[in-house]
């Protein structure tokens, strides 16, 4: 947002957490890794977004055909290549940002709520059991991965 512009989705990887990626995690429970991943990624875009300003400034200044035919984005990406050392080697900027984030205990003891009710089907003579439906409700407020809650709560149920 900083920049008003950013990278087409087809220009992002998703990837598995490792320690490649998150080498200093902090401690997990709750969900609270990919919180901490989350909150350390905003990090790095912010200090990204800083980096390139400059480059983004002087991009908004091309002239029609110097733009990009991809997009404002790739304007942003030449602008930061287009210093030359001795007029013929590209100098880019820092475009790596290490984000991070801890924590706080009192910051990951949210309250949630829960409720599930199962249907069960029972023959008293043979013993067998058949659950029929289950329907869980579940609040946890605003989520910021609706599909980690999800897990956790259908975890939950299951145990």
């Amino acid at each position: 947002r900083e920049l008003g512009v950013g990278p087409p989705m087809s220009c992002i990887r998703f990837l598995d957490t490792s320690s490649d990626q998150n080498p200093n995690g902090t401690i997990t429970g709750g969900s609270t890794t990919s919180e901490g991943a989350m909150f350390a990624a905003e990090d790095a875009v912010r200090q990204l977004s800083l980096r390139l300003a400059p480059s983004a400034k002087k991009a908004k200044a091309y002239k029609a055909e110097e733009k990009s035919s991809e997009g404002p984005w790739f304007d942003v990406l030449k602008a930061s290549f287009s210093t030359k050392f001795m007029g013929v080697l590209a100098v880019p900027q820092n475009l790596s940002a290490i984000g991070m984030h801890y924590t706080i205990v009192s910051d990951f003891l949210y309250e949630t709520y829960g409720v599930a009710a199962s249907e069960v089907e029972l023959d008293v003579l043979t013993g067998e059991s058949k659950i029929r439906s289950s329907t869980i409700m579940f609040d946890s407020g605003m989520s910021y991965n609706p599909m980690v809650d999800i897990g956790q709560m259908e975890g939950a149920f299951i145990m």
